[in-house]
């Protein structure tokens, strides 16, 4: 009554009301479970082909239908307990060769390789020929492509070191060149700086030799401090006297760096005494 159940009524109906009808839908009601357990079956042996491993049974079932009525399944399979009995069939328990004999309560469960049943095939029942497809080959490290996570980027998603672009400090020179009428106010970047970021040193050979900074000096607040603390080095050395003539050295100051081309604020604020002064304080120019 079950079975009947899972048909549409209407068409049941339809076929019995005439008797020469009758008779074949009664025969493929009857014939319902048999049709479930082939298409279970059929669903096991595509399962099978694909990985080319078959349970003993599946393989005798495969056997079965190539060879047609002329094999039975029964013996077959017991032919083929009985290869893997003597070890004349090699069998595997999760992939891995087992020894097997007739006690072993896992047996329905062991499985056969595909190359190993055309071999039995080839020996005992020829003129059935090679119907089982191989096992692929095992996949190894180098076919398995890597995971993508958030912890484990790759390679495409990650800029080599050199690529990395140096950061760009706001820095006084973008004052100069963009807003001339506001003084310097950034210092010197304090981070790490580099390779690509060191600039050439500055040597005692240099056309500049202003733009030196004497170790022993405090950090410049402004970039012409140095050059002008500089000069003041050079003119106290020409003249001592200018140590104790503090405005007079500015005025020289003053001079050299207008010759040197030295400017600040931009290039339109002249230097003026009070502002050289700040440059030479707490230097020392002997």
């Amino acid at each position: 009554m079950s079975i009947l159940c899972s048909c549409t009524t209407k068409i049941i109906t339809e076929y019995l009301a005439y008797p020469e009808t009758a008779h074949l839908v009664i025969e493929h009601v009857k014939r319902f479970d048999k049709y479930e357990k082939e298409l279970c079956l059929n669903e096991l042996l595509d399962e099978a082909h694909r990985l080319g491993r078959y349970t003993l049974k599946v393989a005798a079932h495969f056997i079965a239908q190539s060879a047609g009525p002329s094999v039975d399944f029964a013996k077959i399979e017991k032919r083929l307990l009985r290869a893997a009995e003597d070890r004349s069939l090699s069998v595997y328990a999760k992939n891995e060769k087992v020894r097997w004999d007739s006690e072993m309560p896992a047996c329905p469960y062991l499985e056969v390789h595909g190359d190993d049943m055309n071999t039995w095939l080839k020996e005992n029942e020829p003129r059935i020929g090679p119907i089982f497809r191989e096992p692929p080959p095992p996949i190894t490290s180098k076919q398995i492509e890597p995971e993508i996570t958030a912890i484990s980027p790759e390679p495409w998603g990650v800029k080599a070191p050199n690529d990395l672009e140096p950061e760009q400090p706001c820095t006084n020179t973008w004052l100069e060149k963009n807003e001339p009428h506001i003084d310097p106010i950034f210092r010197e970047p304090t981070f790490p700086i580099t390779s690509r970021q060191v600039e050439p040193e500055i040597t005692a050979v240099s056309s500049k030799p202003w733009e030196i900074r004497n170790p022993n000096d405090p950090e410049p607040e402004q970039p012409w401090f140095t050059p002008a603390r500089y000069f003041a080095r050079q003119h106290v050395k020409n003249d001592p006297t200018l140590l104790n003539k503090r405005k007079a050295l500015s005025q020289k100051v003053t001079q050299s760096l207008t010759n040197a081309g030295v400017k600040k604020r931009g290039g339109r604020k002249p230097f003026c005494s009070s502002t050289i002064l700040k440059a030479l304080s707490n230097v020392s120019l002997g």
